[in-house]
């Protein structure tokens, strides 16, 4: 899907590929606004067209002006959390995954055991010696990595689960990306974005991101996170606790 956009004359070929950095110090007061900071911030786009008949635009940024242009979205540079949840979805919708298609747009591998009551949502990856529960609904924009569980009657959307994670049962994650050896205990409930999240003493508004997990996270059970939440490698949350923000790495979170 294209999107239409402004870019500096010198660029505007088709075949020119960019990374998008997002709006310039001068941008500020910019009338074209609206049309040119359409494209989202850290990703990789193609000029698939020039608008031939478009006129060049004065611009503070580019001194030799700006025409418009359509474009189309390749990959995210993977620097935030947001970013992989958008890879994902990219390479998902395009089919550029490996592994058997057991239905379109379902990727199961031989190695998965999938009870017959649990939902698949297209597109979604199921990886090798994967489980998923009675009742579980997996799906749309998952991909789960090797050996992970979820849980009966758990609900996972839009999400990266990464190897050996569990997803304990009547859990809920949406928009979230897991690492390693995560441990998710019983009804965990991420909601999704969108969410402020800071980094690096740097505040992203509005991201759509749940909530981030690192390696060797582990919960107790009914633990909810606030959109937008980064939980660090090694910490643990204990029953019934409910996070945000920034949680830091092996910390211990209780009520």
């Amino acid at each position: 899907m294209s999107t239409l956009t402004l870019v500096g004359t010198r660029l505007a070929e088709p075949g020119t590929e960019f990374v998008y950095r997002g709006e310039a110090s001068g941008c500020t007061g910019c009338p074209y606004r609206d049309q040119c900071l359409t494209l989202t911030e850290g990703h990789r786009y193609r000029i698939t067209d020039v608008r031939e008949n478009a006129s060049t635009l004065d611009c503070a940024v580019h001194a030799d002006g700006v025409r418009a242009v359509e474009v189309e979205g390749l990959w995210a540079d993977a620097t935030y959390p947001w970013d992989l949840l958008y890879l994902t979805r990219r390479l998902l919708e395009e089919g550029r995954v490996r592994g058997t298609e057991q239905h379109p747009g379902i990727h199961v591998s031989p190695s998965a055991r999938v009870h017959r009551t649990a939902t698949l949502l297209p597109p979604v990856v199921v990886g090798d010696d994967c489980e998923v529960g009675a009742g579980a609904v997996v799906g749309p924009n998952v991909a789960l990595g090797r050996n992970v569980t979820v849980g009966a009657n758990a609900t996972v959307v839009d999400s990266v689960v990464d190897t050996d994670t569990r997803v304990g049962i009547a859990s809920t994650l949406v928009e979230t990306v897991t690492g390693e050896n995560v441990d998710l205990g019983a009804g965990t409930v991420v909601s999704g974005g969108p969410g402020d999240v800071t980094l690096d003493d740097r505040v992203f508004r509005d991201q759509d991101l749940g909530a981030v997990f690192a390696d060797r996270v582990r919960t107790g059970g009914r633990v909810a996170a606030d959109p937008g939440t980064l939980v660090g490698p090694g910490a643990y949350l204990h029953t019934g606790v409910t996070v945000s923000g920034r949680v830091g790495a092996d910390a211990e979170v209780t009520r």
